[in-house]
């Protein structure tokens, strides 16, 4: 009865060993999972300033293309409204005709024709 008693608590050691043992690994991986998820979040974050930092970058030039290109609409569509202006000079519009047609004000208007009809009849 001693020995199956004595047996019996050897066999129950042995359990609670194993257990532990068991136990003591899992805490281990998960301790390392814990420490791996810790590293991937600090890289994410790293990633997302780094993200960041390029979208300002971005923002910015695209801020200076816009400008840039509305520069140019502008200086577009104001040669192009004097170059339309002088052909119609040139076909014998008035300084009214060019005000309505090609949005001058008056003084541009004027300058145009007077500087035109001086070339036409110059010529």
């Amino acid at each position: 009865m001693v020995a199956l008693l004595a047996t019996t608590q050897i066999l129950m050691l042995i359990a609670v060993a194993g257990l532990a043992h068991f136990a003591y690994q899992r805490d281990k991986q998960r301790s390392n999972m814990i420490a791996e998820m810790q590293s991937d979040m600090a890289a994410l974050c790293e990633g997302a300033l780094g993200i960041t930092d390029h979208l300002e970058r971005v923002e910015i030039q695209q801020r200076r293309l816009v400008a840039k290109q509305e520069r140019e609409d502008i200086h577009g569509s104001t040669e192009h409204s004097y170059n339309q202006a002088i052909k119609l000079v040139q076909q014998g519009a008035d300084i009214e005709s060019l005000m309505s047609r090609c949005g001058l004000v008056l003084e541009e208007a004027e300058l145009i024709v007077m500087l035109h009809r001086l070339k036409k009849d110059a010529a």
